[in-house]
């Protein structure tokens, strides 16, 4: 029972983020199955657009993604 309602909850999460343009980290994993060292390297190389509009936490535009 756990482990179904564990599914449903990680599926549902990565419809919600199907669904929003702005995505963090944690959405950017759900939808494309990276790791998060493997995005945080992206960025520090500047391979993937991302923005930080606060200076510490790390966004992306879902098409700028998807492009």
């Amino acid at each position: 029972m756990e482990t179904s309602l564990k599914s449903i909850e990680a599926k549902l999460s990565k419809l919600l983020a199907l669904q929003t343009e702005v995505l963090n980290v944690e959405s950017l994993i759900q939808i494309t199955g990276w790791s998060k060292g493997f995005i945080y390297k992206l960025t520090s190389k500047n391979a993937i657009p991302y923005y930080k509009p606060q200076g510490k936490t790390i966004y992306f535009k879902k098409s700028e993604i998807e492009e």
